[in-house]
């Protein structure tokens, strides 16, 4: 039995059998192929969709009370945030720099 993990998460049919076809064009069987049965796990009902960090009320909620704890734990200064430079800079890991959240 060969097991197939997707690198990340998918919620499109469409990618999904689009990366085990290019799995297949590439596999080599050592003997000739009658049957193949697939099983999926870990499948949920939600089709896949990024939401904002910041969205929701009760997003909000648990993000502060997380942040309210590290903080107290770690000290007021330790949670940053990452914004844009207004410089034009040469390297891009100097386009941000950090902020107080």
């Amino acid at each position: 039995m060969k097991a197939f993990h997707f690198k990340d998460p998918l919620s499109s049919k469409e990618k999904m059998l689009n990366r085990l076809t290019h799995w297949f064009v590439g596999a080599k069987f050592e003997a000739p192929v009658a049957e193949m049965k697939f099983s999926l796990a870990d499948l949920c009902l939600q089709g896949g969709m990024q939401i904002g960090l910041y969205a929701g009320f009760k997003r909000n909620q648990h993000l502060n009370h997380a942040l309210k704890s590290i903080r107290t734990r770690f000290g007021k200064t330790v949670v940053k945030k990452a914004v844009l430079s207004d410089d034009n800079v040469a390297l891009p890991e100097e386009s941000f720099h950090f902020v107080e959240f």
